[in-house]
């Protein structure tokens, strides 16, 4: 799977990951646009949380600058492994990596109950479980629970009714800026210097 391919799907991982305040004039996704969390992508989910465990380890001390293109493949695959793993967890995902419509239809409204998306989650959910039965390049792990998070992640952002977007400009710029790819370091300016 290219880098090309998988850079926007690498940088809604990161966007919907608990960034640093210093986020600057973008802020975080959830802060500027709607306030909905991914499921199977948030990182306060246990299921998640194991399967960062197992795939990645214990945190690690984080290279300052940005990634090169194969610590950004690495990533981009490690990123899909976990979700695979915790698609399984939650048996949205068969073992042939088949995605488990009842499932996956069940999950999705319960975790969208109460919320906006709730009256258009089973078109939506259809849109992006036929997104996703594409033909894709199988890799390491299926990328197929990726692609239909990410496919949900965004249809999410652009079904938000207008009186719940909290900063249109930056919410747009954000989502212009995942949806090019715009690789996770550039998503954020520069630190200010530290003062000693």
């Amino acid at each position: 799977m290219s880098v090309s391919f998988l850079l926007p799907l690498l940088v809604v991982g990161v966007a919907v990951a608990n960034p640093p305040p210093e986020m600057g004039h973008h802020g975080h996704i959830f802060d500027v646009c709607c306030d909905v969390r991914p499921f199977m992508a948030n990182p306060d989910d246990n299921n998640m949380k194991e399967c960062v465990k197992e795939i990645l380890g214990e945190p690690t001390a984080v290279k300052h600058g940005p990634p090169s293109e194969k610590e950004m493949e690495e990533m981009a695959e490690k990123i899909t492994c976990v979700e695979e793993c915790t698609a399984k967890k939650y048996g949205v995902v068969d073992d042939d990596g088949n995605i488990v419509i009842p499932k996956i239809t069940e999950f999705s409204k319960e975790k969208m109950k109460g919320t906006y998306m709730e009256s258009i989650m089973e078109d939506t959910l259809q849109k992006c479980i036929e997104e996703t039965g594409k033909e894709v390049q199988q890799t390491k792990c299926n990328p197929k629970p990726l692609l239909l998070v990410n496919c949900l992640f965004f249809k999410t952002l652009e079904n938000c009714p207008a009186d719940k977007v909290k900063d249109k400009a930056k919410c747009d710029s954000l989502i212009e800026d995942m949806r090019t790819g715009k690789p996770p370091h550039l998503l954020a300016p520069p630190l200010p210097p530290s003062e000693n």
